[in-house]
């Protein structure tokens, strides 16, 4: 949720870090700049693009991508899951991020579907806990 990003942006502010959003490296500001500019540089450029796991059936109707799902969730595009089961493949942030969503828009049943255990899982352990805790709905592994 925005209120919750605001409140840990806001925290790693009041460090002290200068955070640089909606910047183009090579183009906005040339990276030997931003390193002579600074003692340490922290690059975090987030995944953009999904990531195929390339299974058969990964392109039909009905299939969104993690990414692209949470990308349609935070631009408020259309999305109507009530009461369907939402089956999520993986088991890191984007994976509980989408299956935490799905649970918000009103999915009846979320399954997350991962090749080992729970425990293994690379998700934040706050993340993918907290979704089994809380789910007024179905929530399973």
């Amino acid at each position: 949720p925005s209120d919750v990003l605001q409140h840990e942006v806001n925290t790693i502010l009041k460090e002290g870090v200068h955070l640089h959003l909606n910047t183009t490296v090579g183009k906005d500001i040339e990276f030997r700049d931003v390193r002579n500019g600074h003692d340490a540089v922290y690059i975090a450029t987030g995944t953009q693009f999904p990531q195929r796991v390339n299974i058969p059936g990964e392109n039909l109707k009905g299939i969104i991508h993690g990414v692209t799902f949470l990308k349609n969730v935070k631009l408020y595009k259309s999305i109507n899951l009530e009461g369907q089961t939402v089956a999520v493949i993986g088991g890191g942030n984007t994976a509980i991020d989408s299956a935490r969503s799905a649970l918000r828009l009103g999915a009846a049943k979320v399954i997350v579907l991962y090749r080992r255990t729970a425990e293994a899982m690379p998700a934040y352990r706050r993340r993918s806990k907290r979704p089994c805790m809380r789910a007024s709905r179905s929530w399973s592994w």
